[in-house]
């Protein structure tokens, strides 16, 4: 009975006949694997990096109907491999249908990328084979080694990254090519603030911006070359460049950064950075948010 209420919950979001058009092959698919999910109580992720449905309805076979219609819906986890791992995986695995980095994702969505890393394959004196055992982990994900394959993006690997200072970054940042993911031409400046996190010898520096957003960053890299590592369940984020001090403070040149989205396969963002310092970490919570915790 689920099964068919929610096909016809997808028609009625369909509200195009292009759209209805497209999705004739995939409504019955949709219908059994969102049924699936309501019945097995997994919970379809809720992107809300301007690709989809950010919104829960309380109810995990809408929400999954929601974003199994919306005629985008490889970008916020239903692409077709997905959606046969939805209709067939058990119910003990069927939430692994929304992650890259498990078994049952690369099951149903395999790819032969290769391994991320330095090409002579040493280890660092750390014993880590790119700079950080954080990010030797964070790299074995499928999901990152397709993006880095098919963006041509360089990750800045080492145990001995440059110094920088920290404090407040004028950022101007820009999508440049991307993958499912939000269009080129994408962005956003604003002022940001980095400091060094003195509490955690693995995640050694800290971003936050306006709104209070902060993360944990991983710091790898060598002579003046560095990449900023970001690790969340439902992205990773790689920012590398070099480290420039002039007479005005520290400055990021040459940064190119790779967003990994972690729900779906292939789903990924390259953009371009400037970062100039403007001021001293101090000023971080009046410049930027009284959130960020310095």
């Amino acid at each position: 009975m689920l099964r068919i209420f929610l096909f016809f919950i997808l028609a009625g979001l369909s509200g195009c006949d292009e759209i209805k058009a497209a999705l004739g092959d995939t409504l019955e698919t949709c219908s059994i694997g969102c049924s699936r999910v309501q019945d097995c109580g997994a919970s379809p992720p809720i992107p809300d990096y301007g690709m989809g449905v950010v919104e829960s309805t309380g109810f995990e076979g809408l929400d999954c109907a929601a974003g199994c219609a919306d005629e985008n819906r490889s970008k916020i986890g239903y692409s077709d491999c997905q959606l046969e791992c939805l209709e067939t995986a058990d119910c003990d695995s069927i939430q692994d249908c929304w992650n890259a980095g498990s078994a049952v994702f690369a099951e149903y969505c395999a790819s032969d990328a290769p391994q991320v890393g330095p090409s002579d394959g040493v280890d660092f004196d750390n014993g880590s084979t790119t700079g950080s055992t954080a990010v030797d982990e964070a790299v074995e994900n499928p999901a990152v080694k397709d993006a880095v394959e098919q963006s041509g993006f360089t990750i800045n690997f080492g145990d001995s990254p440059p110094e920088m200072d920290d404090g407040v970054f004028y950022l101007d940042w820009v999508i440049a090519e991307q993958n499912n993911s939000r269009a080129v031409g994408t962005g956003s400046p604003q002022d940001i603030c980095l400091w060094e996190n003195e509490t955690d010898p693995e995640a050694n520096w800290k971003y936050c911006q306006i709104g209070g957003l902060s993360l944990d960053l991983h710091w790898i890299g060598k002579d003046d070359l560095f990449t900023l590592v970001v690790v969340d369940d439902l992205y990773q984020g790689y920012i590398s460049g070099r480290v420039e001090q002039g007479d005005s403070g520290t400055q990021l040149v040459d940064v190119q950064t790779l967003f990994v989205y972690l729900w779906g396969p292939d789903i990924w963002e390259k953009q371009t950075w400037s970062a100039d310092w403007v001021d001293e970490i101090g000023q971080c919570q009046t410049r930027v948010s009284g959130f960020c915790p310095i």
